[in-house]
């Protein structure tokens, strides 16, 4: 119960907070711009916690963000803020609960919990940021949505909340046109937003505006020189992905130029979410036949994809580091990683194991295309092709598509041209400037024996890359 008013302090979103530490709430409220603006600096909790530890909010945050880092002194903050928790807040308390049942593994609750803190105290926007991001490492895009919609009306003079919005809006599927206007009106608020500039690149990138999306990011790139290393080397990651996507013959150097510099340089100390972005980059230029350009650069990454203790950071990135490692010719320690998450499945509940098991036969798959095994991966990843339902190890369509032009190009070197045309003649219909597409198209248009058909898309493929050659000269 608050009585003594000198005991309490506000934070940023006007919600009492139990500490007569003025230290405590300032590093509290910098902690929320970190998370919200992709700060590099989120460790400022641990201030704030070091300041008051009879602070519940403040040792609860610590201990969360310290979870989030896989480090074991998460349990001394837990342990504290339990401690003092019959004299904080029903806010401090809800806050609490969350970060215990996480500590716990309990992630549906974790999940009910964060709905609860969304609809009782709307205004905390990094609540609703930690929400949206247990949905999107879950697949769940539709309670993603259902989170940022609860707190709109709350914030809707915020540019933050118009971000999480339009990538929720993004994710759901469909809805790009509402996610262009979410992401644009959190810019009119703020154009430093980070998230809602990688949201509306999202949908450049969708919608085939390549030139569009390059334009905007590049001219907005000088607002990421003090973000967190994700976001600074995804953001670039997408540029790079516009180039690629967009051909040209110029698109190699550009995307290479991009990698070096701002993805993976030789400088680079090796954050494990950079790897992510790195491997995905690789893998795209992989699938297109561009072999010598990333076998030099897996070469560069070879320690740290040999380095166990850069696995099982998160489903993707191991994925990830099994294709690097069987690429790059390390096939028992490829297959050291598939064992390990193999095990980690197994120690989940049934239905979980159910779930993630096309993970694990995805894991198998690019095991398997690293090594060239092209049949194998045909025979792991089925006849069909549906990268949906991938979404649950927590990655964007984006992030996915080049899962299914892998598909693709498995599929034609096992010679099974007939399959791949109609997941191509698919893919063009969806998103027709994207010349690989119409490539891959041709290719199982000219295997099948169709003169014509093949004719028709080498022609629109060559068109869209000179087009895209004049644009960017």
């Amino acid at each position: 119960m608050e009585d003594d008013p000198s005991c309490y302090r506000k934070d940023m979103w006007g919600y009492s907070v139990h500490t007569q530490s003025d230290d405590c709430i300032s590093f509290i409220n910098r902690f929320y711009r970190q998370v919200l603006m992709y700060g590099a600096d989120r460790r400022i909790i641990i201030k704030a916690a070091n300041s008051d530890r009879s602070c519940v909010l403040a040792c609860a945050l610590a201990a969360g963000y310290l979870l989030t880092q896989q480090e074991v002194n998460a349990h001394v903050y837990l342990t504290a803020a339990k401690h003092n928790r019959d004299r904080a807040t029903r806010y401090e308390r809800l806050i609490l609960a969350v970060v215990s049942a996480w500590a716990e593994g309990q992630i549906e609750e974790v999940l009910d919990l964060h709905f609860q803190l969304v609809a009782q105290y709307p205004k905390d926007l990094v609540s609703l940021k930690r929400g949206q991001t247990l949905c999107f490492y879950m697949g769940r895009q539709e309670d993603m949505l259902n989170l940022a919609l609860q707190a709109l009306t709350a914030n809707h003079d915020s540019p933050f909340i118009h971000g999480m919005l339009a990538f929720a809006l993004v994710e759901v599927g469909g809805r790009m046109r509402e996610a262009e206007m979410a992401a644009r009106q959190g810019l009119a608020i703020d154009d430093h937003d980070l998230w809602a500039q990688h949201a509306l690149c999202h949908v450049l990138q969708y919608e085939c505006r390549f030139g569009e999306a390059i334009t905007f990011m590049s001219e907005h790139s000088h607002t990421w020189s003090n973000c967190c290393s994700f976001l600074y080397t995804h953001n670039w990651w997408h540029v790079a992905v516009c180039h690629l996507e967009q051909g040209g013959t110029n698109a190699l150097d550009k995307v290479l130029a991009i990698y070096d510099a701002h993805v993976w340089d030789s400088n680079c100390q090796g954050d494990h979410q950079d790897c992510l972005n790195a491997l995905g980059l690789l893998l795209r230029l992989d699938v297109r036949g561009h072999h010598s350009c990333v076998d030099a650069r897996l070469t560069s990454m070879h320690d740290l994809l040999l380095d166990e203790a850069s696995w099982h950071k998160e489903w993707l990135q191991d994925l990830l580091i099994v294709w690097g490692l069987s690429r790059g010719h390390n096939v028992r320690e490829a297959g050291r990683l598939l064992q390990t998450l193999t095990l980690k499945v197994q120690e989940l509940e049934m239905e979980q194991q159910m779930v993630l098991e096309c993970i694990l036969r995805l894991a198998k798959a690019l095991y398997e295309y690293g090594t060239s095994n092209y049949k194998a991966v045909c025979q792991l990843l089925g006849p069909v092709s549906n990268c949906s339902k991938f979404k649950v190890m927590g990655a964007s369509d984006e992030q996915l598509d080049v899962i299914e032009e892998l598909w693709c190009i498995a599929h034609l070197r096992a010679g099974q041209p007939l399959s791949v045309a109609q997941v191509a003649e698919r893919r063009v219909l969806e998103r027709s400037k994207v010349p690989f597409s119409w490539r891959i198209l041709e290719e199982a248009y000219s295997a099948a024996g169709e003169t014509e058909k093949t004719d028709h898309a080498a022609v629109t493929a060559l068109g869209l890359e000179t087009a895209a050659t004049a644009t960017t000269s």
